[in-house]
């Protein structure tokens, strides 16, 4: 697998710097998912890391001579990652920006007067978002989107001349297993160390110190869709498998389903949890 595909000639760079070469993304091989069968466009997925020089990453992000570069903003690269800290519009100021992911859903038009090279901001789940606003610059060809044509995509937030606007705020949640795998479809570095696995979205608690609060309603894949990409997984022997999910064990009948069922089918993956099993009525001793 090497990230890319094409169909013709709008070509986007989905790319994230992690904290360690060991990790990494589930987000961009979702991106990648919903856009798989948008006509006119190539999709590349590029990972680095925080620890690459600043003039290196330059040089490899330049080099892929993407129309648009989308760049996924977490904690530890947020401080790094806005385009100004590289200066890819000073080589090349045709090129669209689009900064998504949980550290830059909020406080996004002081963001965006920060960094006036960066063109998009995606609040919150950004799948339906970016498909969107990949349909809407691919449909202008070389030409930015109209601004009508951007002001209808919910949580979406651009450039409209010296102002900064925004789509409606969308309410609604993401019916996850719209998302196509992109496990089935061979868009996840499985030659990591860890493989990223997310079975639900959300979380029921409200900590004042965690921007998961923020989320709301927790929402499942559903068990087929979940058992569909284990078994690819465990077929693929991968070595370790990490739960992303923000409250695994919300509901301890299905976190026990899973549980045996990753157990039942082989030992040979390591599963790991961010969120311990406070909730499961099975001691995982018993597995």
């Amino acid at each position: 697998m090497d990230g890319t595909w094409c169909h013709s000639d709008m070509k986007i760079l989905l790319t994230t710097l992690h904290a360690k070469y060991s990790h990494a993304s589930l987000a961009l091989p979702c991106l990648a998912a919903v856009c798989r069968n948008l006509p006119g466009v190539t999709v590349t997925i590029r990972e680095y890391t925080v620890n690459e020089s600043r003039e290196h990453l330059l040089r490899l992000i330049m080099s892929e001579q993407a129309a648009v570069v989308a760049f996924s903003c977490y904690i530890w690269n947020i401080e790094t990652t806005p385009e100004d800290r590289f200066g890819y519009k000073k080589i090349a100021p045709e090129t669209r920006i689009v900064l998504g992911g949980p550290e830059v859903s909020f406080g996004v038009f002081e963001l965006m007067h920060d960094h006036p090279a960066v063109d998009f901001v995606i609040k919150g789940e950004g799948e339906t978002v970016f498909r969107r606003l990949a349909e809407a610059l691919a449909g202008e060809g070389s030409e930015i989107a109209s601004g009508s044509a951007l002001e209808e995509i919910d949580n979406l937030f651009f450039r409209d001349g010296s102002d900064i606007a925004g789509g409606p705020h969308g309410k609604g949640y993401l019916q996850l297993d719209s998302i196509p795998s992109p496990f089935e479809a061979d868009l996840v570095d499985l030659g990591k160390p860890l493989t990223y696995y997310e079975t639900s979205r959300g979380c029921p608690f409200s900590c004042a110190f965690c921007l998961s609060s923020v989320e709301g309603q927790v929402r499942s894949y559903s068990m087929d869709r979940i058992k569909s990409d284990l078994f690819l997984l465990m077929q693929k022997k991968v070595p370790q498998i990490k739960l992303v999910d923000r409250t695994f064990n919300y509901d301890a009948r299905r976190a026990n389903e899973i549980w045996l069922l990753s157990w039942s089918t082989t030992r040979a993956a390591i599963f790991t949890s961010r969120s311990p099993p406070t909730f499961s009525t099975t001691p995982l001793s018993r597995f």
